[in-house]
C-alpha cells in the first residue's frame, strides 16, 4: 500500500510546476502564520532577557571578549545571528524576533527534502503543511529564544548527513559535521546529534552492506569539526561555572533521582486537583518506570498535538516493513532513537519533561505522521471521486479540500489570540518601576520576573528562595525586592522585612487568575 502511494503519484504531484507552486504555497503559509503570531506576542519570555544581555554584551565587549565569559557564552550563538541582524534594523528586540522567524521558517526546507525522499511527494507536502501549522512550531518562530534556530541546524544536519548516506557524498557528510557542532553551539541538547547521527548511519550502512573503508571514511570525516566542541565543554567544565555544569552532569549520568521516587511522585500529582494527591504517591513510588514511561508518552504525545500523534503511531505500524527493508527509513528512525533516550533520561532523572525539548524530535517523525494522514486521506477522497453517485463525488472535491481551509482558518484565528496576555502585569510593574526611578535600577527578584527586570531597564539580582531574600538584601543592596505568586503564595520573610523596617510596599500588580506581583521598595 505504501507502495502505491510512492510511486502513483496523482498528476498534482507528477507534474513538477504544480509540486513547486504547492510547496511554494505552504511555505507562504507558514511564514504567514508566524508573522501573524509576532504581532500578537504580548510579552517577551522569561528566558528572551537573557539573549538580549548578551548581545548588549557582545556588542559591547567585541567576539573574543564575549566567548571569554564560560558557559552562557559559549553555548549560545543565536546572539551572534542577532547582532548580525541588527546590523539591518538597528534594534535589537526586532533582530532576535527575526532571527527566530527566519530559521524557524527556514526548517521547512530541508524536513520536505527529507520527507519527499523518505515517503514520496504527496506524503512530503503533507509534511511541510503539518511544519506550517503545528501550533508550538509557529510559537517558537516568533519568541525571542535560540529554539527555532536549533530547530533549523537540528533538521539541517540530519539533512545533510541523510543526503550523504543514499548520495555517498564526503561533503555532505562534512558539512552534515559542521551543521552538528553548530548546532551543539547553539544548545547544549544538540550533543545529542553527535552521537545520533553516527548511530543512524551505521545501522543504515550496515543494513546496504556497505564497504567498512566507505563506513570508516565517512564517519571520520563527519568527526573532523568535533574537537571544536570538545574544546568548549573543556572551557567550561574548567571555567568559572565548573561546579554547576559537573553537579549537573553527574546528577543526569547517575540518576541521583532514582534514589528519591518520593520527590518524582510529588512532581508528577503537582497538577492533579488537591485532596486527591495522596493516593497516587504510593502507586508512582512503586511503579516508578511505568508511570515515568507513561508520562513521557503523554508529553510526547502532547507536544505532538493528539492527532498527529495517532498518525505517527498509525503511520509506523503501516510502514513497518519497508522500516525493515529500506536504509533510508532505518536511518530516519535510528537517528530518533538517541533523541527518544535522551529525553526519556531527562524525565527519569530531572523529574520533568518540557515539551521544547521534545520538538526537534517530533519535527523529524512528522513523515510518519504523513504516511498515514496521506493514505487515509486520499484513499477516503479516491473512493468518493469514482463513486457513481453525483452527491460522493462533489463531496470529493468540495468538502476534502475545505478540510484543508477550516484546519488554516482555525490556525490562523488562534493565532489572532494575544499571546502571554497573562504576563502583562509583569510588563507593567516594570514599566512602573522605570517611570518612577528610571533605568539602572537594582532589583531583587524571581528569575521569574526578568520580564520585570527588562522592562525597568534595570540590573536584575536573583533568588531561587524566599531563604535567600535577606541575605541578598545585605549584599546587593537592591532599590526594589519583588515576589510573584505565580509559583506560591507571599511568604512570610517579606512581613518580617517589613516589620523590620528594611523594606515597604510599594505596589502591587495582578493578572487575570489572580497572581501578584508584590512590589516592596527597599528602605535605605
Amino acid at each position: 500500500m505504501l507502495n502505491k502511494l510512492e510511486v502513483e503519484e496523482s498528476f498534482l504531484t507528477q507534474d513538477v510546476k504544480r509540486e513547486k507552486l504547492i510547496f511554494t504555497a505552504i511555505f507562504l503559509l507558514a511564514l504567514g502564520l508566524r508573522i501573524l503570531f509576532l504581532f500578537r506576542i504580548q510579552v517577551i519570555a522569561p528566558d528572551s532577557p537573557n539573549y538580549i544581555y548578551l548581545t548588549n554584551d557582545l556588542i559591547e565587549k567585541g567576539f573574543v571578549n564575549f566567548f571569554s565569559h564560560g558557559f552562557a557564552n559559549i553555548f549560545t550563538i543565536y546572539p551572534i545571528f542577532i547582532c548580525l541582524m541588527n546590523f539591518l534594523v538597528k534594534d535589537i528586540l526586532l533582530s532576535a524576533e527575526l532571527v527566530s522567524l527566519i530559521f524557524g521558517t527556514a526548517v521547512i526546507f530541508p524536513l520536505y527534502f527529507i520527507a519527499r525522499k523518505l515517503v514520496g511527494v504527496r506524503a512530503g507536502l503533507v509534511t511541510a503543511f503539518f511544519f506550517a501549522t503545528h501550533l508550538y512550531l509557529i510559537r517558537y518562530s516568533g519568541e525571542v529564544l535560540k529554539d527555532s534556530t536549533l530547530f533549523f541546524f537540528s533538521v539541517a544536519s540530519l539533512y545533510f548527513a541523510f543526503a550523504g548516506t543514499w548520495k555517498r557524498s564526503y561533503l555532505l557528510f562534512f558539512i552534515a559535521g559542521v551543521f552538528s557542532w553548530i548546532t551543539v553551539f547553539v544548545r547544549l541538547y544538540g550533543i545529542v546529534l553527535i552521537f545520533a547521527i553516527p548511530f543512524a548511519y551505521l545501522v543504515s550502512a550496515i543494513k546496504d552492506k556497505r564497504s567498512i573503508k566507505e563506513i570508516l571514511i565517512n564517519l571520520l570525516i563527519f568527526l573532523v569539526p568535533i574537537p571544536l566542541v570538545g574544546y568548549a565543554i573543556f572551557v567550561i567544565f574548567v571555567g568559572p561555572e565548573k561546579e554547576f555544569v559537573i553537579g549537573s552532569f553527574m546528577r543526569f549520568v547517575t540518576g541521583l533521582s532514582f534514589t528519591n521516587n518520593k520527590v518524582y511522585a510529588d512532581n508528577l500529582i503537582n497538577n492533579i486537583p488537591k485532596g486527591v494527591g495522596d493516593e497516587y504517591v504510593e502507586l508512582i513510588t512503586s511503579h516508578f518506570f511505568l508511570v515515568a514511561t507513561v508520562e513521557f508518552i503523554n508529553v510526547l504525545a502532547t507536544t505532538f498535538t493528539g492527532f498527529l500523534f495517532f498518525f505517527f503511531v498509525v503511520g509506523i505500524y503501516l510502514d513497518r516493513k519497508n522500516i525493515l527493508k529500506d536504509g533510508s527509513r532505518l536511518f530516519l528512525l535510528s537517528f530518533s532513537l538517541p533523541f527518544f533516550l535522551f529525553d526519556y533520561g531527562i524525565i527519569i532523572t530531572h523529574c520533568f519533561l518540557s515539551k521544547r525539548q521534545l520538538i526537534p524530535l517530533i519535527i523529524i517523525l512528522f513523515p510518519w505522521s504523513a504516511v498515514s494522514f496521506t493514505l487515509g486521506f486520499w484513499w477516503i477522497k479516491d473512493k468518493m471521486s469514482v463513486s457513481t453517485k453525483g452527491l460522493l463525488r462533489w463531496l470529493s472535491r468540495v468538502v476534502i479540500p475545505a478540510i484543508f481551509i477550516i484546519w488554516i482558518v482555525s490556525i490562523s484565528l488562534y493565532n489572532m489570540k494575544p499571546y502571554r496576555a497573562k504576563n502583562v502585569y509583569q510588563k507593567e510593574s516594570g514599566k512602573y518601576i522605570y517611570e518612577m526611578v528610571g533605568e539602572e535600577s537594582v532589583i531583587l527578584a524571581q528569575k521569574y520576573d526578568s520580564i520585570v527586570v527588562y522592562y525597568a531597564e534595570g540590573n536584575g539580582v536573583y533568588y531561587h528562595s524566599p531563604l535567600e531574600v535577606r541575605k541578598k538584601l545585605d549584599r546587593f543592596n537592591p532599590d526594589f525586592v519583588l515576589w510573584n505568586t505565580h509559583l506560591d503564595p507571599l511568604p512570610d520573610v517579606f512581613g518580617v522585612l517589613e516589620e523590620e523596617g528594611l523594606i515597604e510596599l510599594d505596589r502591587t500588580f495582578l493578572n487575570n487568575r489572580d497572581e501578584y506581583v508584590y512590589i516592596y521598595r527597599v528602605k535605605k
